[in-house]
């Protein structure tokens, strides 16, 4: 295997492991799944990996993946203080998918990353004072009560996603204001029925982990 090729194959799965650190993050107990320097570590790693594959090739288009992958890292850094974890791992999953040949890979971006980006220009024109998810307010008044369904061993740990059955579509990032405090499902693929090329699970999701949500009595 040449420099070149491990450079991509080292970017692939560093990249894998920050999208499943940003997920844990979104973890309604995530003070005890996300571990924030891993996730510095994995984007320093992925910096360090774009300069050296800058001077592995001079294509055109492995010179434009490596500078694309270099500016996000420096992004990702200021993203991460700013807890734009959703932000983070959907473009960490864009970049692996362009290194996959897959013609059906690409994803439309969704609506709560576009209001990110929405919100970072009125941030700069003084109409808000931090960025935060406009369609999911972090639910600062929330109590969730964990009910385990099924081990965390059984499920593939790429599989995991997180929905809320009380909003629009059952997406988190959906939920009005007076839903903030909705009810999450984690669910998961169970091993090893998970197809990380097409993102699908084979055999069905199943539930991990329901949180019961409700308003804290203040």
């Amino acid at each position: 295997m040449d420099a070149l090729q491990y450079t991509y194959d080292t970017i692939y799965e560093q990249l894998a492991l920050l999208e499943l650190h940003m997920k844990d993050a979104q973890h309604p107990e995530m003070d005890k799944w996300f571990c924030q320097e891993c996730a510095i570590k994995h984007i320093k790693s992925l910096s360090g990996l774009a300069k050296e594959g800058l001077g592995f090739s001079d294509e055109e288009m492995d010179v434009s993946y490596f500078k694309e992958l270099l500016a996000k890292t420096s992004e990702w850094l200021e993203d991460l203080k700013a807890e734009r974890w959703r932000k983070i791992a959907h473009e960490a999953r864009m970049l692996r998918k362009k290194l996959l040949e897959c013609e059906t890979c690409e994803e439309p971006e969704p609506e709560d990353i576009k209001a990110y980006y929405e919100a970072e220009k009125e941030i700069e024109a003084g109409k808000l004072k931090s960025l935060n998810n406009p369609h999911n307010p972090i639910p600062e008044y929330c109590h969730f009560t964990p009910e385990v369904i099924n081990p965390k061993e059984m499920f593939d740990p790429r599989s995991f996603r997180t929905l809320c059955p009380e909003c629009p579509e059952a997406r988190c990032s959906l939920c009005p204001p007076e839903l903030r405090c909705a009810t999450r499902i984690i669910v998961g693929c169970p091993k090893p029925y998970w197809d990380e090329e097409k993102g699908v699970c084979r055999v069905g999701m199943k539930a991990h982990v329901i949180y019961h949500g409700k308003p804290k009595i203040k």
